[in-house]
């Protein structure tokens, strides 16, 4: 597996799969990158996808967190993978914390080098807004936020400096609840959530979700519960030279459908395409239409890419007359 060298000096390792146009794909907390594979194979012939491992998750496992929130982190480490494999203009694709990568690599950098954005899933805002309890788990966003400080609370207290297995049995069941609860919301269909129940078994989990650097999910935890970022005016600045495209849950639970698609409005040019019956990890829920969806979406930047290219050859040949003459 390819690597690169992160702005720290951190090694991250990415897939590098396909060929044709560039798309960048950041997957959520708990989900390696490999796990996009059964979705962009069936396009690799038309497209080159670009999928990063975020710190402490899949081959980048054991990388540090050095910045905080863990956001800004992981936005630095895109702008790092952009960098290194030279890419102009791709698309990017964001679900779930890697829409919060995304937003906030806009934020830091802007889009002016992104074709076209997908945001999968995701609110703009992790908190409550003035337009009622659509954040974190809508409704239960309060209970759900206080159980999440508690847990952070519990593990720091033991020490983030040793290893997982020193913890208080305890501690390690309350860790591994938390993340087949959080499983559990992100889908809607019934076999999806009937297996992220094996995630409370501790010798399941762990060959997902590996503990030699186990501080990075409190790192990742922490980024939501504590900062509760609201990515809407950073967003609200994105131009309309870059397309941007919602795909929203109807049965999200993760972050309901009626706040996703109200802060939408920040973006006044974006296109929103909701997916009925499917949860917070629709790409799960409904694979074949994801695949149909991304794939639009793909021909679509790839489409606007070409004709902005075009545009620019077309003048320079209109100039290149000109300054002769003069």
């Amino acid at each position: 597996m390819p690597t690169y060298r992160a702005a720290d000096g951190e090694s991250l390792s990415y897939w590098d799969i396909g060929r044709g146009p560039v798309c960048v794909m950041m997957h959520g907390f708990g989900m390696p990158a490999f796990l996009w594979l059964p979705f962009i194979l069936p396009l690799a012939r038309h497209y080159r996808f670009i999928l990063p491992n975020q710190r402490g998750f899949g081959g980048a496992h054991n990388a540090t967190v050095r910045h905080d929130p863990v956001f800004t982190q992981y936005a630095h480490d895109l702008h790092a993978l952009i960098t290194h494999l030279k890419l102009e203009k791709p698309s990017l694709v964001g679900f779930s914390m890697g829409a919060c990568t995304s937003m906030e690599y806009q934020r830091l950098y802007g889009f002016n080098n992104i074709a076209a954005y997908l945001q999968v899933d995701q609110a703009m805002h992790v908190g409550h807004t003035e337009h009622g309890e659509h954040g974190l788990f809508g409704s239960e966003h309060d209970r759900w936020m206080d159980d999440l400080r508690g847990l952070i609370g519990e593990l720091q207290s033991h020490g983030t400096d040793q290893p997982f297995d020193a913890l208080p049995k305890r501690q390690r069941k309350q860790l591994w609840r938390f993340f087949s609860a959080f499983s559990h919301t992100a889908f809607a269909h019934p076999v999806g959530r009937a297996v992220t129940r094996f995630a409370r078994y501790e010798r399941i989990i762990r060959t997902v979700a590996p503990t030699s650097n186990w501080p990075v999910y409190v790192d990742c935890m922490r980024g939501f519960a504590e900062h509760l970022p609201d990515f809407r005016r950073s967003m609200s600045t994105i131009s309309p030279a870059c397309p941007v495209w919602f795909f929203v849950g109807d049965a999200s639970r993760m972050y309901p459908a009626e706040g996703q698609l109200r802060a939408t409005e920040c973006v006044a040019h974006a296109r929103t395409i909701r997916f009925r019956n499917a949860g917070h990890a629709l790409m799960f829920d409904s694979p074949l239409r994801f695949v149909r969806q991304l794939d639009a979406f793909l021909r679509y930047s790839a489409r606007r890419t070409r004709r902005a290219k075009a545009a620019q050859r077309a003048a320079s040949t209109v100039m290149a007359p000109e300054c002769m003459h003069a």
